[in-house]
């Protein structure tokens, strides 16, 4: 820490020191005719490197004097040097220091160049993300109040004004949030038409309005008024590094879509009230999403443990929003769950699953599909009803489908239930346990329904390497498992090391990132092909 501190102050008194040292050296080994002259070199490269052309100029200047008129060509005899012999010396060691000082110089310079292309946005040269990623963690301490602003009405300004001015006025505002918010503030730059602030806060209303306060100023270029509308989402995080994972601003991010679509001019977090809305909102907006091809399913592959095989594909639903973008399931699932529309979700994906199963077949290609159910479709007296209607409609084969159902399901006390589980086996369905460990891991309801698949959830996987006693859990639910003739999936299986400890015990298909990520309906077969030239 010391050398990095005190780096040029070391290498400067080591330069000045030198040059007497190697008078000295020189004079006293005899004086200019020997090699020992070359010496200067030394210290005339190291000042050009750490000081730039200039210098290295007048270091050279400085060495050629000392070895020059001052040096005399043999010490005992006394013999001066001649001009032309000096001079030639001194122009050698002015080129040497004036060539590396100014190829250090040109060298850093590209360095500059890179780190703002890289870390700032070319058209404005306001800071991007990356910038915010290099900083050190400790830029902030304590409380942080993050927003995210978003420019409502760029589309308008740019096709009214042209793009070249709206460059400019996002510098300008830039220049105005930097001006005006507290001191450390970071100001980035995300796109066109979104910037992430952050500064060190007390009150986070207080706060809140002055981002508002600093964005109601009035903007003018080459004498053009332009209003900027602005939506901002307000939110806190209890330190720097958290930022820096980008995650806080997930929730910025939000707020402001939310501000924008009720034409609010910010919003601060409001966690209760703010999902609340939130959710009311997605639920509104997800009975015509179906209608509308806004889902897509994804497809995860399973694969043999010993083999590594393909022998499944998991079918997962995803929400492309035009409003709020891609949507995750955990978003919107646990909402959808909670109304009747869980019904038409689960139908839309059963039959999409069937329609790229055949497309599989069509390949040649054979795998299980599995779908996600919900005790709410178990309790529907219509469900099973409805599922062989699809079948036939799509022409599926029940023997190549399974259902995952949740371990609840099987603690349900109710007639119906069970009647549908014995319903759905009989039809030639294969049902799997999903997520098992997560909720009441009892296996004392294997006995009473002829299940084919157990899924160890991905909290007890990801820690069978590092943790013994979960270690053990897992191996003696397997062992049970394989006595009641499951077989056994690892969930969420993501490294190689994972893999490695779940073949080893004994658990039979594996499914995760390090096997592939959920893809798309349309790459599902290349991925095949490509998978099994690998």
């Amino acid at each position: 820490n010391f050398i990095n501190k005190y780096r040029s102050m070391l290498v400067l008194g080591f330069i000045i020191i030198s040059f007497p040292l190697i008078y000295a050296f020189v004079y006293y080994t005899g004086g200019i005719k020997y090699v020992f002259s070359h010496t200067m070199y030394v210290p005339i490269l190291l000042t050009g490197a750490f000081f730039g052309f200039k210098y290295g100029l007048l270091a050279g200047l400085v060495g050629g004097i000392i070895l020059g008129p001052l040096m005399p060509l043999v010490v005992e005899t006394k013999e001066p040097q001649e001009f032309i012999n000096w001079f030639y010396w001194m122009m050698i060691f002015i080129v040497i220091g004036g060539l590396s000082g100014y190829f250090v110089d040109k060298y850093k310079k590209i360095i500059i160049d890179n780190k703002k292309l890289f870390s700032q946005h070319p058209d404005t040269g306001i800071h991007n993300i990356n910038y915010l990623l290099q900083l050190h963690d400790d830029y902030f301490k304590g409380n942080i109040l993050i927003a995210t602003i978003l420019v409502n009405n760029k589309s308008s300004i740019s096709e009214v004004l042209g793009t070249e001015l709206y460059l400019k006025a996002l510098r300008l505002i830039f220049d105005e949030l930097k001006d005006s918010l507290p001191n450390p503030s970071v100001v980035i730059q995300v796109d066109s038409a979104k910037f992430w602030i952050m500064f060190k806060h007390l009150n986070i209303d207080i706060d809140g309005k002055k981002i508002v306060d600093s964005l109601s100023k009035q903007i003018a270029i080459d004498e053009i008024n332009i209003y900027v509308d602005y939506s901002i989402g307000v939110s806190e995080s209890k330190e720097f590094k958290q930022c820096k994972s980008l995650v806080p601003f997930r929730e910025t991010d939000r707020l402001a879509g939310y501000a924008k679509a009720n034409n609010l001019p910010y919003v601060i977090f409001d966690n209760d009230l703010l999902i609340k809305k939130y959710e009311f909102n997605l639920l509104g907006l997800f009975s015509n999403a179906l209608k509308n091809n806004e889902t897509l399913l994804m497809y995860q592959p399973v694969v043999e443990a010993s083999t590594k095989a393909i022998i499944g594909l998991e079918a997962l639903i995803r929400w492309d929003s035009p409003k709020h973008g891609l949507i995750m399931p955990n978003d919107f699932i646990p909402l959808v769950e909670s109304t009747q529309l869980i019904h038409p979700m689960t139908e839309w994906v059963f039959r999409k699953a069937i329609r790229q199963q055949n497309r599989l077949i069509e390949e040649g290609i054979v795998f299980y599909i599995s779908i996600n159910l919900s005790i709410k479709n178990i309790k529907n007296p219509t469900f099973y009803q409805r599922m062989m209607e699809i079948l036939n409609e799509e022409h599926g084969d029940a023997k190549l489908l399974i259902f995952e159902v949740t371990e609840s399901v099987f603690l349900e006390e109710e007639k119906h239930t069970k009647l549908t589980l014995h319903q759905i086996k009989d039809a030639g369905f294969k049902i799997a346990i999903d997520d098992f460990g997560k909720g009441y891991s009892s296996l004392t309801y294997l006995s009473q329904f002829k299940t084919d698949y157990l899924k160890i959830d991905r909290s007890f996987i990801s820690h069978i390497a590092d943790k013994p006693s979960i270690r053990q859990i897992v191996q003696a639910t397997i062992q049970l498992a394989h006595q009641f003739g499951l077989k056994v999936v690892a969930e969420g299986v993501e490294t190689l090391e994972m893999f490695e400890h779940s073949k080893q015990l004994g658990i039979d298909y594996i499914q995760g990132f390090y096997i592939a990520k959920p893809m798309k309906e349309e790459t599902v077969i290349d991925w095949y092909k490509n998978y099994i030239k690998k």
